[in-house]
């Protein structure tokens, strides 16, 4: 019996067009089966929703070869080359990925630094402790500055060869071609605002709303508000390290013609751990919003205590009660720029008490199983 599984069978028994080899698709994928030598080979193709893996010209022609006519298999290597073009390298794209993690850390460590060391540069300015000390925390943050939008630059790069690597581009196109020059201007826009040591001593005078008092701000105290932005950055490298922004995330995407995008690592986060990232956004919010209402606020201590910012407790709890809409009117902003921050905070409480109410109402909620047991229960005891 054993015999009769392995062996041959005649040649007799087998027509031309038997021998010949039996090419097929299937979902994107291409199977090969030689008749004669019971060779399987399959290629997995790169192409939109299909996973893709090393496979080298030499071997393909070397499968024509041994086909006897020679011409159905001809005919679908042609197409499929045409189609496809180069295929992927796996070794090459999961260098150019692991490339890209190294820059996305050194964004993150360099946009922590810049933040971290802006905020002891402000508190300095603004009681003006030491000015040698200050003009030194202002030449690190602009030197930092000028390493990350480098580093910027390098990263959309590395995310076009990545691009290449994996076929997703044309080979000869660059960033323009891609459209990713204009979201690499936008993130460098998003950097450039940062104190420095060239606009030191720049002042400006305002009136507060309503109260008529002459306050001023310095420019390098607006930088530090508009610096805030740079948190985007941090956002996006922690997005990037998640499991579903890993490789073999992004292959079963392209099995399933999914865009692996950011929005789309945030709706499946939200999805498996709803209230954990509901949470997080709201307490790290509030400390966000409180760092940018004190900028705002803190100028008019100068010259009144009557709504005084200056202790960091009371921007938190000025944040609270506004996320909350709740309102209490002891604490509440007087200049323009402590509005324009107050309309944004508001939006934004509404936004997160309002999903963190409807994914606790979905946590709530029966699942089929546990549904049909309540149902039962329930006519069990009428």
């Amino acid at each position: 019996f054993f015999f009769l599984m392995i062996r041959r069978p005649p040649r007799s028994t087998q027509s031309r067009s038997s021998a010949a080899s039996d090419v097929y698709k299937r979902q994107g994928v291409i199977h090969i089966k030689m008749s004669h030598s019971v060779q399987i080979k399959t290629i997995f193709v790169n192409r939109p929703g299909v996973k893709s893996t090393q496979i080298y010209a030499a071997e393909t022609k070397e499968l024509v070869k041994k086909s006897q006519t020679g011409s159905p298999m001809r005919k679908v290597i042609a197409e499929l080359e045409q189609s496809v073009g180069n295929l992927e390298n796996g070794k090459i794209s999961y260098a150019y990925f692991e490339k890209l993690k190294m820059i996305e850390v050194a964004c993150f460590v360099f946009t922590i630094l810049t933040l971290g060391i802006s905020i002891f540069q402000y508190e300095i300015e603004f009681q003006d402790l030491n000015d040698a000390h200050q003009l030194a925390l202002l030449w690190i943050i602009f030197i930092c500055t000028c390493l990350l939008i480098s580093i910027t630059v390098i990263r959309y790069r590395t995310i076009v060869e990545f691009k290449k690597s994996r076929n997703l581009i044309h080979q000869k196109e660059g960033l323009r071609s891609t459209g990713l020059f204009k979201d690499m201007i936008f993130e460098i826009l998003l950097t450039i605002p940062h104190p420095n040591p060239f606009l030191k001593g720049i002042t400006f005078n305002m009136t507060a709303l309503y109260v008529n008092i002459e306050y001023y701000h310095t420019l390098n105290e607006l930088l530090n508000l508009l610096q805030i932005g740079r948190l985007i950055i941090i956002l996006r490298v922690l997005l990037m390290f998640s499991y579903f922004y890993n490789t073999s995330s992004q292959r079963v995407c392209s099995m399933y013609a999914v865009k692996p995008s950011y929005l789309f690592v945030i709706k499946s986060i939200m999805k498996s751990h709803p209230l954990e990232l509901i949470g997080t956004a709201l307490v790290s919010s509030v400390f966000i919003f409180a760092y940018a209402i004190r900028i705002c606020e803190r100028p008019l201590s100068r010259y009144t205590n009557t709504v005084d910012y200056s202790p960091y407790s009371n921007s938190l709890w000025n944040v609270v009660v506004t996320m909350t809409t709740v309102g209490y009117g002891d604490y509440y902003p007087r200049t323009l720029f402590g509005r324009i921050v107050s309309f944004t905070m508001c939006i934004w409480g509404l936004f997160i008490i309002s999903i963190m109410a409807v994914s606790y109402t979905h946590l709530r909620a029966h699942e089929t199983p546990e549904h049909l047991v309540c149902r039962l229960l329930l006519e069990k005891k009428k």
